[in-house]
């Protein structure tokens, strides 16, 4: 049975726990500056839905929101959410280009702060929850595309990768090739440069508002073929067709 976890960006926590339990999700990531978070953990859970949290941390300390700077996003995971019982942490490490404000992660002198973000994070969850897991997500080629972003330091923690590999998004079709097969291929071929040892790649697919069931059945189909077990939906969003809901119940 494939292990679904749907993500949330900002949303209604009562509309994410009936979506969450329309395709049979195991689990939610929602975006920790989500204020309803921490106090609707409980309830996802007496749901037997998981909840991760994940964000884009910024690099440096200006950086808004609050929390959103790397240590102080990582305070805020360790001491407020995994007290509240989070079940683990995606981090989405990204650059906007040399010099962005908030998340130009292509920086190999980042790394200390990459690693002390993950360990600051991953060591409260696991003090707290030993199932506790730490991963890390980002673009379909950003491995390769951006090979000075500090991804030992990260993978040094990670329990697992998460590939965005996304086929069509708000402009339409993306670089990835516009198929759900091309997306795969080219993800697949970018993060397998990393030295990811025996830690899984685990795909997240979206934007789901923005492509259709049946390629949704052309990755399931994929998935199937190369035994992956676990798939991640991006994002729950108020508008979502009935279909696409019905889709993401059947893989």
């Amino acid at each position: 049975m494939t292990t679904k976890v749907l993500w949330a960006v900002t949303c209604d926590q009562n509309d994410l726990l009936a979506h969450a339990k329309r395709i049979g999700a195991a689990a939610v990531a929602v975006r920790t500056d989500n204020h309803w978070l921490a106090g609707s953990i409980a309830a996802f859970h007496g749901a037997g839905i998981k909840v991760l949290g994940w964000r884009w941390p910024g690099v440096k300390p200006a950086d808004d929101p609050p929390n959103y700077y790397a240590p102080d996003q990582a305070n805020f995971v360790a001491n407020v959410l995994v007290p509240a019982d989070l079940d683990g942490y995606i981090a989405d490490i990204e650059s906007d280009g040399p010099g962005a404000p908030n998340r130009d992660w292509n920086n190999r002198s980042l790394a200390p702060m990459a690693n002390d973000f993950a360990h600051v994070i991953k060591t409260a969850g696991r003090a707290h929850n030993p199932t506790f897991i730490f991963g890390v997500t980002s673009g379909f080629d950003f491995p390769t595309a951006y090979p000075h972003i500090p991804w030992d330091a990260f993978l040094a923690h990670c329990d697992a990768v998460y590939p965005q590999v996304y086929w069509r998004g708000d402009g339409g079709a993306v670089q990835a090739g516009g198929t759900a097969q091309s997306a795969y291929a080219r993800s697949w071929v970018s993060w397998k440069t990393l030295e990811l040892g025996t830690t899984p790649i685990i795909p997240i697919i979206g934007q789901i508002a923005h492509i259709t069931p049946q390629s949704m059945a052309d990755f399931k189909t994929i998935m199937t073929r190369n035994q992956i077990g676990e798939v991640h939906f991006y994002s729950d969003m108020g508008g979502l067709a009935e279909p696409t809901y019905a889709m993401m119940a059947q893989i």
